[in-house]
């Protein structure tokens, strides 16, 4: 009994002197820690499927006396309406502190596989210290202290399944000639905007339209490779080379195809293109349609067309061969004809303009511009420029076209002088021929007549004496077309006489006339 005693009396005198400190801490402990700091990265993940990523939190807590005893963090997520849902995750561990009564832990946090994807956020955050003293700080708390409270867990991108857009997009020019040889450059300038994955390709389909409105044969396109690394929008030139001998014509952008990087695929039709307000018509031929149209140069010829209703090709045929010139004009040489003819629709009149070489001419200021019209020339000139030997007329239809000499008495002077004849024949025909004109300034165009036939029968007498065969056919078709402008057909002599009463003159018409 003595001994039980002083067991008793030792134990208390022993936690009574040695460790009196510590039983009155433990009594007096009753505060639970601080948290000073809370942080965790990344704040966005992927824990949707297999793969399971680390968050770490790093925080730091205080005690006030006995020391951290053990924390831990709760992610909840949360539903649409803010309540709490099936998916959480969390941590809990054990950080005593022995000397110092600050604590900065590391938590490592591996979510479940498949996580719902959304946001996260910490619920709560507990910690203890050694004392047994607890707190749990809930989502407002913390955010009140203001540190981090979400985590996203976004899953993979979504799928790209939309195809890009068109933006913009025009071509120039719009009016082309790739009917021969040529082959005019077409340039369109588009611009395409993808939504996630980037442009992948795009190409432009020109076709040809029957006058139906159905598909032709003609056509051409392109397509190019355009892939946007950063940016996600495209702005491309497109270059098309369309084939030679391309059939003439109104084409049409057929469709406008566009694709992305993820593979999404857009055709727009010409239809749909149109609607979105962008051009889609081209035309290939020489005469497109609209007002004031100017055509060529072509082989020397250029037309200015008022109104082209319907475009078309126009087409200029030159030729050294022809119907024969109008009296009292001839051709130069060699002898030039145009042949124009096409296809398209017009409001007359038309200009036709012709550079002229005068080299062909013996006096230029005589030229004149002469239309075939039901079988006989017209002389259709409304401009002669002999400084840039341009001469112009206007037409409402097309057919063969001449560029004539007037023939005078001055031309043929020339003629004669440029042959080199011996001096008392040349001063003979120049003799006649000066007469002639002397004649014809009096309008004594009977006297003129007489007088050039004088002329003609001198050459015809010294053809393959002093004259060539060459020189004389000049001469003498030159004379005659002068005879021939200046009147003296039976035709209009018989016209005087039955309107002026000149009976008296008809025996000497008759005399005079070449039947």
């Amino acid at each position: 009994m003595i001994k039980r005693i002083f067991v008793i009396f030792f134990v208390l005198t022993y936690l009574l002197v040695f460790d009196a400190s510590f039983l009155l801490a433990q009594i007096q402990d009753t505060t639970p820690p601080d948290l000073i700091s809370l942080d965790f990265n990344p704040k966005v993940i992927d824990a949707t499927g297999l793969a399971q990523p680390q968050v770490i939190a790093v925080v730091t807590i205080r005690d006030n006396d006995g020391g951290v005893g053990a924390e831990g963090i709760d992610f909840r997520f949360l539903n649409e309406d803010g309540t709490r849902g099936i998916g959480r995750f969390g941590e809990r561990t054990i950080s005593r502190s022995e000397d110092d009564l600050t604590v900065t832990k590391e938590i490592t946090f591996l979510p479940a596989q498949f996580l719902p994807p959304g946001n996260y956020f910490i619920d709560n955050f507990s910690m203890g210290d050694r004392a047994g003293n607890f707190k749990r700080l809930s989502r407002q708390e913390i955010a009140e202290m203001g540190f981090p409270i979400l985590l996203i867990n976004q899953g993979p991108p979504p799928q790209d399944t939309t195809p890009p857009d068109l933006i913009s997009l025009d071509f120039n020019p719009k009016v082309i000639d790739a009917t021969g040889l040529a082959q005019p450059q077409v340039i369109a300038v588009v611009t395409i905007r993808d939504n996630d994955g980037g442009v992948g390709a795009e190409g432009i389909d020109f076709r040809f339209l029957n006058e139906d409105g159905t598909r032709g044969i003609g056509r051409f396109g392109e397509r190019t490779i355009s892939r946007s690394e950063d940016d996600l929008t495209v702005t491309k030139e497109i270059t098309f080379l369309p084939a030679q001998f391309l059939p003439p014509g109104n084409y049409f952008i057929d469709n406008f195809s566009m694709g992305d990087r993820a593979g999404n695929f857009k055709r727009l039709s010409r239809q749909e293109i149109a609607e979105m307000g962008f051009p889609i018509e081209l035309f290939n031929g020489n005469t497109p349609p609209g007002q004031n149209i100017v055509v060529g140069p072509i082989s020397g010829v250029t037309l200015t067309y008022v109104t082209v209703v319907v475009g078309g090709q126009t087409i200029v045929n030159p030729s050294s061969s022809g119907p024969t010139p109008p009296s009292g004009f001839k051709f130069g040489n060699p002898p030039t004809y145009y042949s124009i003819s096409t296809t398209a629709e017009f409001n007359p009149p038309v200009e036709v303009c012709i550079n002229y070489d005068d080299t062909q001419f013996k006096n230029e200021n005589n030229l004149k511009l002469f239309h075939f019209e039901n079988g006989q020339w017209i002389n259709i000139t409304t401009s002669l420029d002999t400084i840039n030997n341009i001469i112009c007329g206007q037409v409402s239809s097309f057919s063969e076209f001449g560029l004539f000499e007037d023939i005078t008495t001055d031309h043929i002077i020339d003629e004669v002088k440029s042959f080199n004849l011996d001096p008392d024949i040349e001063q003979g025909l120049l003799d006649k021929l000066n007469s002639a004109r002397s004649a014809i300034e009096r309008n004594q165009n009977k006297t003129a007549r007489n007088i050039l036939k004088a002329f003609i029968n001198l050459v015809n007498a010294q053809e393959g004496k002093k004259i060539t065969t060459d020189q004389a056919n000049i001469l003498r078709t030159d004379a005659q077309a002068l005879i021939n402008s200046l009147g003296g057909n039976l035709l209009s002599t018989i016209f005087k006489w039955v309107l002026f009463g000149w009976i008296d003159k008809f025996i000497d018409a008759m005399l005079s006339t070449k039947l």
